[in-house]
């Protein structure tokens, strides 16, 4: 999946998706699912692109992600059984409509 940038003024979305929510999402699917639905150096780009833009970023789940996290790229410190069940959902649902699994 190769991600161009299409980013509005306040810097919150990353590929048409909020960019809390393609992180978390992203994270979800591989850390609980085993499932990349994006390549390493693309979760690097978009962690690179939200630490840049960190100030600017909006997200009502911005509170769950570590910025010092961004810098090396990870999302191994969220425990997964405390975040929002709609992350896990919206995750699946995700993955389920745009690489039609089922």
């Amino acid at each position: 999946m190769r991600i161009r940038k299409r980013v509005r003024p306040n810097h919150s979305m990353y590929e048409g998706v909020p960019t809390i929510a393609l992180y978390l999402m992203a994270g979800y699917l591989y850390e609980v699912e085993g499932v990349a639905i994006m390549a390493d150096s693309e979760f690097d780009n978009l962690c690179k692109y939200m630490d840049k833009h960190w100030d600017s970023i909006e997200h009502f789940h911005k509170h769950l992600v570590h910025r010092d996290s961004l810098a090396s790229c990870t999302v191994s410190y969220i425990d997964w059984k405390t975040v929002p069940s709609r992350i896990s959902s919206a995750a699946k649902k995700y993955y389920r409509e745009y690489y039609n699994a089922a």
